[in-house]
């Protein structure tokens, strides 16, 4: 799993979702799982919308226990606590 955000060319902030299989012995699967325009990128936008995603993912309960990997860029409200 990983989230990444950017800003398009009116200014608005958007942040994607990109989850994959982890195999062994076979290509990856990749998916784009969603993309929503938030109203500004801090640490509580990015929680809320890990979250959101999760929920997506799993409607009926989020399996933590299945997300074996998570990647961002490192920007600094990624590694801040809501």
């Amino acid at each position: 799993m990983s989230i990444d955000e950017t800003t398009d060319a009116m200014g608005r902030f958007l942040a994607n979702v990109v989850i994959g299989t982890m195999e062994h012995y076979q290509e990856p699967k990749i998916f784009l799982l969603v993309c929503e325009q938030l109203e500004k990128i801090n640490g509580t936008a990015i929680s809320q919308f890990f979250t959101s995603a999760l929920n997506l993912l799993w409607p009926d309960g989020v399996k933590h226990e299945d997300v074996l990997l998570f990647l961002t860029d490192a920007a600094p409200y990624m590694k801040n606590n809501p």
